[in-house]
């Protein structure tokens, strides 16, 4: 506890005998809460004193606690703002929500934390009311986890369901953040309430500490002509599927990107031998040039050995609820590996 004061009196408010004298006067309670705690100078009152160690309170617990606690940039204005504590009393704040008490940045398994205190100079109380934030030192702060998170494209490593380890050579998968972007979500989240954080990237598939393309993927075996949806280690989807027909129109092997996808859709190309053709789908999502993944309702059966005889023009055919459900799950850099 004497800590914890020493914190509040110390670091915040020079005449610290004062506080103390203004704490014990007040009789505070320690479940006093504040949404927004503001360091305005000398009017300090004795709300502002029993908020202010609420905050240290908790910080000291969580500190206790073992919590990884990211360091930021310290700074000075004349008006700091302390966004995240949950509660009541507090100066109004329009157009804003409570920010959270501590906001973990998700890098796959991994996270990065910033407590309540590591962002007090980050946001600033406008006179009209409203608060801004000071994007030069959220931008330094992605800045410093760019650099930290960033991999080269070029090899992938990768372990199939299986439990095979192959190796690809890929000139699109790697992950290189967005800096402004990750600023701009990363503001509106901290204002809307959020606890976890996904930055975004400029290219690449989901930041992966482990196979190489992150713990979202799908996966598509061609020689047992199986598509797999896993996520975070879960197999949501397995399925039988009609990949191209084998040494005409084969499947790429490789590891791609989804481009883009649609529903409803009409695929229009040419097959190996110039004939042009339309085929109307529910489902598509392509991932590597016109090789897609759709529904095929025409068919009535899948796997076994059909691509060898009546396979695809090279995308990867599935039942329509199969399609449905991968459709459903990926977006735009969800990760499809191909072998």
């Amino acid at each position: 506890m004497l800590n914890i004061i020493r914190k509040l009196c110390g670091s915040v408010y020079p005449a610290g005998m004062f506080i103390l004298l203004i704490i014990f006067i007040t009789g505070f309670h320690m479940t006093a809460y504040a949404t927004e705690v503001v360091i305005a100078g000398p009017q300090a009152d004795e709300e502002w004193v029993a908020d202010g160690l609420k905050l240290l309170v908790e910080e000291e617990k969580a500190e206790e606690a073992g919590e990884s606690v990211t360091e930021a940039e310290s700074g000075t204005g004349a008006e700091t703002v302390l966004s995240g504590v949950s509660g009541a009393k507090s100066a109004p704040q329009p157009e804003k929500s409570p920010a959270p008490f501590r906001m973990k940045i998700r890098f796959d398994k991994h996270f990065e934390t910033l407590m309540l205190s590591d962002t007090r100079t980050w946001r600033y109380r406008h006179r009209d009311g409203y608060y801004i934030w000071d994007d030069d030192k959220v931008y330094a702060y992605f800045e410093k986890l760019k650099a930290k998170y960033d991999t080269p494209v070029g090899v992938v490593d990768f372990v199939t369901h299986d439990h095979r380890e192959m190796t690809f050579q890929s000139t699109n998968c790697g992950w290189q953040m967005n800096v402004s972007v990750s600023v701009s979500e990363f503001e509106e989240a901290v204002d809307s309430g959020e606890t976890i954080f996904d930055p975004a990237w400029n290219s690449g598939c989901i930041y992966s500490s482990e196979n190489g393309v992150g713990q979202k993927y799908v996966e598509v075996d061609i020689d047992r002509q199986k598509l797999f949806l896993f996520e975070y280690g879960e197999l949501l989807l397995e399925t039988d599927c009609v990949t191209g027909t084998y040494q005409y129109a084969d499947t790429t092997p490789g590891v791609f990107q989804v481009i883009y996808k649609a529903s409803p859709s009409v695929l229009k190309d040419k097959d190996p031998e110039g004939n042009a053709y339309e085929q109307p789908v529910e489902y598509w999502i392509a991932f590597n040039g016109a090789q897609g993944i759709h529904d095929a309702t025409w068919r009535s059966e899948f796997g076994g050995d059909y691509y060898k005889t009546w396979g695809s023009h090279g995308c990867v055919n599935l039942p329509l609820e199969a399609a449905k459900r991968v459709y459903e799950e990926v977006y735009t850099y969800y990760p499809v590996v191909v072998y």
